[in-house]
């Protein structure tokens, strides 16, 4: 049985559309391998890695395949191989970049192979090729098609909301990144977040926070559209399918009596004007950055429209370049 695969490829070595043109044609003649389409060649310039890289020509192709995710691996690395493909330096310069981007429907998180690609959610490089030959395919996570993920890319302001541990590695990565996108910040700390009061409810204590957090999103964001400032950064993350399970937890334990049930309806519709309130104003995401320390929470869990970021390494200093290669990608610099 065969299995719908999306593939990227990329070189910035070398005559690179011949590069290309000769790994497309291997994996044609390859066994179990068909191709469908593949998108146009397109020029882009180089995300993280060294300085000094030329521009890149990177491309999507469609296939259909009969070989398991790691079989197909090990061919795409074979025909890197063959093109002269030395891994010696992350993201470096490399005649033949070939990445699986989706594998059918799997899920795999292993330390060789991640499908979905973990980043090709922020990878306008990747986005630009696969929304030629695939505009309506869905990421699993984000549930979002290839066309909206690249369209949102465009979307300004741009945020970037930092979820993870509070402590000093959080505030570093917070403080260097407001300094040197350059951008706006945010910080919870700062917003005077209620306490739980006499007579108030945890409920109206969690709805309230969250409406001052989206009024502080909405409130920069105009400041940076008339400034012109491109990013905003906050150290909190207003997930909208984490209000979404906020609101339907008002059903849990529900009381038996039926004065109970109808009070509990009405703090339920109450819910549910208050959050499409906070739908309209507040400002979604770019993408969220998850700091180590959060890692125990699997990848396949964190179904959610926002695209993340798992930084590769636990250093602020690594952590912080990595973020802001990852905008500078976004802005297409």
């Amino acid at each position: 049985m065969s299995t719908p695969a999306w593939i990227s490829l990329g070189s910035n070595l070398g005559d690179r559309r011949e590069i290309l043109d000769h790994a497309i044609k291997a994996l044609s003649q390859t066994s179990g391998v068909f191709i469908h389409s593949v998108s146009s060649y397109h020029e882009t310039q180089p995300v993280g890695g060294p300085p000094g890289q030329g521009p890149f020509l990177n491309a999507a192709a469609h296939l259909e395949t009969i070989l398991r995710p790691h079989q197909l691996l090990e061919t795409l690395q074979g025909i890197e191989n063959e093109a002269g493909r030395v891994r010696t330096v992350r993201w470096g310069e490399r005649t033949l970049d070939l990445d699986i981007l989706f594998f059918g429907t799997e899920f795999l998180d292993l330390r060789r192979l991640k499908v979905p690609h973990p980043r090709l959610a922020l990878r306008r490089f990747v986005l630009e090729p696969l929304a030629e030959i695939a505009p309506t395919l869905a990421h699993p996570q984000t549930r979002r098609t290839i066309a909206e993920l690249l369209a949102d890319l465009d979307r300004k302001p741009r945020l970037v909301a930092i979820e993870g541990l509070e402590g000093s590695r959080k505030s570093a990565v917070f403080e260097r990144l407001v300094a040197e996108l350059p951008g706006f910040g945010i910080a919870e700390a700062d917003l005077g977040l209620p306490e739980i009061g006499e007579g108030e409810t945890p409920h109206q204590i969690i709805t309230e926070g969250l409406e001052r957090k989206a009024e502080a999103l909405n409130a920069r964001r105009w400041a940076i559209e008339t400034l012109r400032v491109p990013w905003l950064v906050a150290d909190y993350f207003l997930d909208f399918d984490i209000l979404h399970a906020t609101g339907r937890s008002l059903w849990r334990n529900l009381p038996e009596t039926e004065d109970e049930v109808k009070t509990r309806i009405l703090e339920h519709r109450e819910w549910k004007g208050r959050l499409n309130g906070l739908l309209e104003v507040a400002m979604s995401p770019t993408f969220a950055v998850i700091l180590p320390g959060d890692r125990e929470v699997p990848r396949r869990s964190a179904l959610t429209r926002t695209p993340r970021l798992w930084p590769e390494s636990d250093d602020p200093d690594a952590i912080v370049a990595e973020i802001l290669a990852t905008c500078r990608g976004i802005d297409g610099l």
